[in-house]
């Protein structure tokens, strides 16, 4: 077993490779971190990886500590470093902190979240799925590939995707006898993927179902999950392998884009796969500034993170596109001429149709306590930071934001 200062430096190391699913896999804090009570239908890596996000999250800051407090330092140095992928030397410019004052706080927060996870070891030993010498050989060559592989999600139909497998496993149907037949959903879904990997992860599941059904029926329909586009695939099959090389690096590639692969019992003594992917869909967020430029700069700083950005110059125009839009936030300036922000926010507030919708307001006097007590969720001082907008505008809109990749 190791001890402290080795399992502190396992953990800076596993936190530098923390969107590498692949080389997590085979990590020494994932033999010691996840134990047999976890699910099986998850890698070892895709569960380090959400243990060190959580860990991470552990050292926020309660909400009413203000964002300016030192309190938040170690968290956002950790957060935008390795959650966001963030630089040194622009979290130095981000947080405004010298390369010594961010080291401190780095450390800061890694032994904190050491301290965390080393009362949650389970084990030094292999966990049941480890790989045979003869596996590893055929595993690794692809490993290695995903390690250097660079992400290209994009919009696409998840039915075009299944009927492209389905065609890749023509022959392998015929040659088991075996039986496809997916529903196609009433909706043409589309999700955010990378459709190289996609494919590859849709192949092995439904290449094992049908190696382990052989002559049989799988029945699949496509599930509208909100945040995710489901793929639920059943068959009679009362048992699947989790371990065979086909699921995990399924799980692999799943959990590379931000997906999740499970498998459960369908209650009718056969087996149910839930492919989960997440859906395409753009934020829509309102900016309320009588200055032009504001708008200009709002919409380059969100555009590219999947946000729809729609400008307001005045508070009756806000109030207007507020109902007509219904955006899933709203940005609001204070200092405008002839209505200014707080009574915009007050209009707000009191329409029915607006009321739930939140607000972030944003201006250069600092007044958050004011801001919060009027009914807004959140306080932005100008002039803004990019980072620290779109963290805002993630908290504030929770689930929503996650599931645009923002």
């Amino acid at each position: 077993m190791p001890d402290q200062n080795q399992f502190r430096n396992d953990l800076r190391d596993a936190l530098a490779h923390l969107h590498d699913p692949a080389y997590l896999e085979s990590h020494p804090l994932a033999r010691q971190l996840v134990g047999p009570d976890l699910p099986r239908s998850l890698s070892r890596g895709q569960a380090l990886r959400t243990m060190l996000k959580e860990a991470i999250e552990t050292l926020r800051p309660p909400e009413h500590v203000p964002s300016h407090m030192p309190e938040w330092r170690s968290y956002r140095a950790l957060y935008y470093r390795y959650i966001k992928g963030m630089g040194f030397l622009h979290l130095q410019e981000e947080l405004g902190l010298s390369r010594r004052q961010l080291q401190r706080e780095e450390r800061k927060g890694i032994d904190a979240m050491a301290a965390i996870l080393w009362q949650r070891r389970v084990s030094d030993d292999a966990s049941p799925c480890d790989e045979s010498p003869e596996e590893l050989v055929e595993t690794q060559p692809l490993l290695q590939h995903l390690e250097g592989w660079k992400v290209e999600r994009q919009p696409c139909p998840i039915q075009g995707l299944i009927e492209d497998v389905r065609w890749m496993l023509e022959p392998l149907v015929q040659r088991f006898r075996t039986e496809i037949e997916v529903t196609a959903s009433p909706r043409a879904l589309q999700v955010l993927v990378d459709p190289t990997l996609t494919r590859q992860a849709l192949l092995r599941v439904m290449r094992l179902l049908i190696r382990s059904l052989g002559q049989g029926r799988i029945v699949g329909h496509v599930a509208d999950a909100g945040q995710m586009v489901g793929l639920v695939l059943s068959c009679p099959l009362p048992a699947l392998d989790l371990c065979e090389e086909d699921w995990r690096l399924a799980t692999l590639l799943i959990g590379k884009q931000g997906g999740n692969l499970r498998h459960e019992a369908n209650g009718a003594g056969g087996a149910r796969i839930t492919l989960e992917l997440p859906r395409v869909s753009r934020a829509r967020v309102l900016v309320v500034d009588d200055v032009e430029a504001a708008h200009t700069l709002f919409e380059r700083y969100l555009t590219p993170h999947n946000y729809e950005v729609i400008g307001a110059r005045s508070a009756s125009e806000a109030l207007r596109l507020a109902i007509d839009t219904k955006p899933d936030a709203i940005i609001l300036d204070v200092m405008m001429a002839t209505v200014d922000g707080w009574q915009a926010l007050r209009d707000l507030r009191s329409r029915p149709s607006t009321a739930a919708t939140p607000v972030v307001v944003c201006s250069v006097l600092n007044e958050p306590d004011l801001a919060l007590s009027l009914g807004a969720q959140a306080f932005v001082r100008k002039p803004v930071r990019r980072l620290e907008l779109l963290a805002t505008l993630e908290r504030v809109l929770g689930p929503r934001a996650r599931e645009n990749g923002c």
